[in-house]
Order: structure tokens, then C-alpha cells, then sequence
């Protein structure tokens, strides 16, 4: 039984120390993340863009995710989790858009403007939100609801349960 334990073990270690072995190497000339077997580029994407008006109607999205999230709202404690994360940002929209780069541009939808109005002693940016932006019954969007947002996740109101109330320097 001993020597049945020690094979387990010394295989166990061997599978540690395989894991820990590097992948690929960049190759001279090669882009970071090229295995030298012609994969991708870091800074690739996939994305296939195409214009709205030349998408078929109908048809089956399949989404991988790991787990369906116990809470979709990912400012509770239960709701920190990637899948949440990637499903909120994927259906709900947002102020800003972002292209392939990953440069953000102001959703007109909402904001008219978004401009940076401080930065001593903190950094504030001043949101001129679109007069026509409405919740999805017709209700009005307002600074009220920026308002309730931040005193839903300031950690004031011990009925929300976030995940952090925590600020990074410089803000």
C-alpha cells in the first residue's frame, strides 16, 4: 500500500512540475503569444464585424459560460463572478461603447457629453445625459438614478450587500 502511495505522489509532483513548464517560446520575429505554429497574435480579435442591416433575423446563439450566476447584478456580493460580468456586459448597455481597440466612445443613447471637469483634489467627470434617454417603461433616466447607484454601493446601506467599497489611488 506505502509503495502504491509514493507512485501516486512522485506522478502527482511530475504532473505539478509539467504544468509549470513554458508553452510556446517567442520565436525571433514571432509576435508574443505566436507558439511558433502559426496561433495568434496578443493583440488579435476575433471580431466579425458585421452591419446590423445584413444580420438574419432569427437563429440560435449559443453563450459558454461555466455557470448560470446565482444574482445578475454584479454590485452584489453573489453576483462578482466572470460569467456575471460577461453576460451584464454583453445584454444591458452601457454609457460608453468600446471599438475592437478597446476605445470608448460616449453612447448618445444616454449621454450628450462626458468631460473631465477636475482633477485636484480628485478626479471628477460631468455626464450631460441625453434629455430622450428613458428606462426601458418610458420613465425618465436622471442624475436621481446615479444617485441611487452610488448610495446602493457606497456601503452605507447595510441592505445591499457589495462586494467593495474600496478606492484605488488617485481617486
Amino acid at each position: 500500500m506505502r509503495r502504491k502511495s509514493l507512485i501516486a505522489l512522485a506522478v502527482a509532483v511530475g504532473l505539478v512540475f509539467t504544468a509549470c513548464g513554458g508553452g510556446g517560446s517567442k520565436k525571433e520575429g514571432g509576435q508574443a503569444g505566436d507558439n511558433g505554429k502559426g496561433g495568434p497574435s496578443a493583440t488579435a480579435n476575433d471580431i466579425n464585424a458585421t452591419p446590423r442591416e445584413k444580420v438574419a433575423d432569427g437563429g440560435i446563439l449559443k453563450w459558454p459560460v461555466d455557470q448560470i450566476p446565482p444574482n445578475l447584478n454584479y454590485h452584489q456580493i453573489d453576483g462578482t463572478l466572470r460569467d456575471t460580468s460577461d453576460i451584464i456586459s454583453g445584454l444591458m448597455p452601457g454609457l460608453f461603447n468600446f471599438d475592437a481597440a478597446s476605445v470608448p466612445s460616449i453612447n448618445k443613447d444616454y449621454l450628450d457629453a462626458a468631460d473631465l471637469t477636475a482633477t485636484q483634489p480628485k478626479q471628477v467627470i460631468t455626464y450631460k445625459l441625453n434629455p430622450k434617454a428613458t428606462w426601458s417603461d418610458g420613465t425618465p433616466i436622471t442624475w436621481a438614478d446615479f444617485e441611487a447607484e452610488w448610495k446602493a454601493n457606497n456601503g452605507t446601506n447595510p441592505a445591499f450587500f457589495v462586494p467593495s467599497t474600496g478606492t484605488q489611488a488617485g481617486r
